[in-house]
């Protein structure tokens, strides 16, 4: 099978419970020529291409996944073109060959918090232009734990980091702490 879901149009789309696997394009495919929102919750991505891509044509996408689990995939979540919003309380593990976490284009933002990063090739990647904002995340033994552009990203100073083969040094504007 291709795709899970191909969401191309609609103003909002909600997707619980689900698993999905074996997917040679991805689990999700956001693709929209308009503005549109995609909340995932609790859902599994194993063996997919992709677990998770977004783009539009016409921004804003919001996408917000929470509480997702992504195993021996290619990539995991992918924001692209006028993309942007929040990956929380989620564990990324075996993503190999890929990026488990990436702003993939300069007008994407992702703002990840309170996820585990483990075994991955790169953890999360910022391209230039585009803005990670990264709070309380645990990423062991990555090959890259934050890849691409240092100052695409933003850190609030308490993510954990060990055993990691690589690593850009964040040198966006620091999230303040309140």
């Amino acid at each position: 099978m291709s795709r899970g879901v191909n969401y191309l149009k609609g103003a909002r789309v909600f997707i619980d419970d689900c698993h999905f696997e074996n997917q040679t394009t991805s689990g999700i495919t956001a693709n929209l020529t308009s503005a549109g929102a995609l909340f995932v919750r609790d859902c599994d991505f194993e063996n997919t291409n992709v677990a998770i891509t977004a783009t539009t044509t016409v921004p804003p996408l919001f996408v917000d996944a929470t509480n997702i689990s992504v195993h021996g995939n290619t990539n995991g979540v992918i924001y692209n073109a006028g993309a942007s919003g929040t990956v929380t309380n989620s564990f990324f593990s075996r993503v190999i060959g890929g990026i488990a976490l990436s702003a993939g284009a300069s007008t994407a933002t992702m703002n990840v918090t309170r996820c585990h990063l483990r075994s991955n090739d790169t953890a999360i990647n910022a391209v230039v232009g585009s803005t990670v904002r990264i709070s309380d995340n645990e990423m062991f033994d990555n090959n890259t734990a934050l890849g691409g552009s240092g100052t695409a990203f933003h850190s609030a100073n308490n993510n954990i980091q060990q055993g990691n083969a690589n690593s850009v040094t964040v040198t966006g504007t620091a999230i303040a702490i309140q």
